[in-house]
């Protein structure tokens, strides 16, 4: 086997299945509530999470891989990331990600540190590529952001407040009280008999509760699953590029 091949199927079979660490091992959990941010930032957060101006070039949202008609995914096996770049992974959803305790594929990042999370995909050349004292000064530009600025943080805009509304915005989107939540909380019909057969299946012969358990169906471990490496990761010229810098710089 190859260096580049065995690098490849590593990368490609490593997956970080995040949990909520609350629920015993073996358990199935309600996801627990989280504390409610301040609602003038989710406002301000919301509107950034889709503004171009967050962009280097101006082109691209955070919604633009991360589309809530998509799950808070994009729908593509290999992200498209910035303009002129390809990614080598998915665009993870974001359903759920304040309760994450790792983030990325890779884990590298404490997942309940938000602001630092999105700090990171707004300014990574191969994600939004802007530079956090350029789009502030665009911010400046249109008066009703100054003035929802204002009103969430006390201040003018400012790439660290940009951080932390929209990392106030993550939070909101979670998937609490679904059925399957109202059901582990005593209401027994929130789930169909079908749907309860198959629980009774997961939780029992099927074995899934083995690894899939707690609030968000995970152990939070990493597994090595065999899975082959993506072709185009190293097919692709672009998807490649970023690759080995990413490697080079991080390594995970």
């Amino acid at each position: 086997m190859s260096g580049r091949t065995s690098l490849g199927g590593l990368i490609a079979a490593l997956g970080l299945v995040l949990a909520v660490g609350a629920a015993s091992a073996g358990s199935l959990a309600p996801l627990p509530p989280l504390p409610a941010p301040k609602p003038e930032q989710v406002t301000l957060g919301r509107l950034l999470f889709f503004d171009t101006r967050l962009s280097g070039d101006a082109s691209i949202s955070c919604a633009s891989c991360h589309d809530p008609r998509k799950a808070w995914g994009d729908g593509k096996p290999l992200s498209t990331g910035y303009p002129g770049a390809e990614y080598f992974r998915n665009a993870q959803t974001l359903l759920n990600a304040a309760h994450y305790r790792r983030s990325y594929w890779d884990g590298r990042m404490d997942g309940h540190d938000l602001p630092t999370l999105v700090r990171d995909h707004l300014t990574e050349a191969h994600f939004m590529q802007v530079d956090g004292r350029l789009f502030p000064e665009r911010l400046k530009q249109v008066p009703e952001y100054d003035e929802l600025f204002r009103e969430a943080f006390g201040g003018e805009p400012s790439f660290g407040r940009s951080l932390n509304a929209i990392a106030a915005f993550l939070r909101t989107i979670t998937s609490r009280n679904v059925p399957f939540d109202r059901y582990l909380e005593g209401d027994t019909a929130a789930l169909s008999p079908a749907a309860r057969e198959g629980m009774a299946l997961f939780q029992g012969k099927a074995g899934c509760l083995r690894c899939h358990d707690g609030a968000l169906l995970s152990d939070q471990k990493f597994h090595a699953l065999g899975v082959p490496e993506h072709a185009s990761v190293f097919g692709e010229p672009l998807r490649h590029i970023t690759f080995r810098r990413f490697m080079k710089t991080l390594g995970t």
